[in-house]
């Protein structure tokens, strides 16, 4: 088994929530029927037919089942919440974020050497010799990217014994095949980062499917560890890829008195545009009428319809006349 841990996972805080998938996270939590959804950045019909954000760490049902299908359904890091899983694009994106992460937070060694010994000439398969050598030689603490199955440009993997040979010394078309030496590191303790295509096995070439899991060694804290990683993985994501009304609620605001001047409302162009709010009524609106926007009183114009404006400006007057009685 492996004994020890390379990456010190207490170096990796707890990145905040992103305010706007905050808000799209609470929204969909919230079982008021009336609820109104002014904060999203996305283009509606009246009928509500819309094709919506996924969360920036993916699909939750779609990441969870990659992550049974590579480290299997009985895997000890799922059953001991030691895997935290991404959506990237493909497994390009998931070598990326891999890299981009270890890049902030792996104290150990950050040389890149290419290429290693993996392919012999002579015999047309795997210079087996050649790569363990080249591996045993790296400087301790460094990073070893293998390919786990259908190598690509070779088509030459190792075999189980091979495999079991390469987790020793690292320690001083079926599914559970090409994902058994995954499930074997994991199962010797080791911790590992795995990028996950859905290209090839799927042929959702254009769909760009990928997943990206880390995996902690067992530890007590794993569960916390996980969590700070998987916050700080979110957060890169979110850097990398990412997800005419406005003239009846003017008319329903003028058509209640409410305080102050809603021309703005018209004046401003596209599908945004800023009430003039406070972060105080944000909130408050918020909680009294589930009508969600931005914090800095931002709405999509795309959130409303026929059916919730009056709903919208009755709550927009409320929080209006509430705030000038103070």
């Amino acid at each position: 088994m492996a004994s020890t841990t390379n990456f010190a996972a207490d170096r990796v805080p707890q990145a905040p929530e992103d305010p706007l998938f905050g808000l799209m996270r609470a929204f969909r939590a919230d079982e008021s029927k009336e609820k109104v959804d002014l904060a999203d950045e996305i283009l509606r019909n009246d009928p509500n037919l819309d094709h919506e954000y996924a969360p920036i760490a993916g699909i939750a049902s779609f990441t969870g089942k990659a992550a049974e299908l590579m480290v299997g359904a009985d895997s000890p890091a799922l059953k001991e919440k030691r895997v935290a899983s991404i959506q990237t694009v493909s497994g390009t994106g998931a070598v990326h974020l891999g890299a981009l992460f270890l890049s902030k937070y792996f104290t150990g060694n950050k040389t890149v050497y290419c290429p290693y010994p993996y392919f012999s000439k002579e015999t047309k398969g795997l210079d087996f010799d050649g790569m363990k050598s080249a591996i045993a030689d790296a400087p301790e603490r460094s990073i070893i990217l293998l390919h786990v199955c259908a190598h690509n440009p070779t088509g030459v993997d190792p075999t189980q014994e091979q495999w079991k040979q390469l987790a020793t010394g690292f320690a001083s078309g079926d599914l559970a095949r090409d994902a058994w030496a995954v499930r074997y590191f994991i199962e010797q303790g080791f911790e590992l980062v795995i990028a996950q295509s859905f290209a090839k096995n799927f042929g959702l070439y254009g769909e760009r499917a990928g997943c990206f899991h880390f995996v902690t060694s067992p530890a007590s804290d794993a569960g916390d560890a996980i969590s700070r990683i998987g916050s700080q993985l979110t957060l890169l994501q979110r850097a990398e890829i990412s997800n005419p009304l406005s003239t009846a609620l003017r008319a329903k605001l003028e058509e209640l008195g409410t305080p102050g001047t809603w021309n703005h409302i018209t004046d401003q162009i596209g599908m945004f545009s800023f009430t003039g709010l406070s972060q105080a009524q944000a909130l408050q609106i918020r909680q009294e009428s589930h009508v969600y926007m931005t914090g800095n009183g931002r709405i999509s114009m795309a959130g409303l319809n026929s059916r919730n404006v009056e709903y919208v400006a009755k709550a927009i007057d409320k929080v209006v006349r509430d705030a000038a009685k103070l």
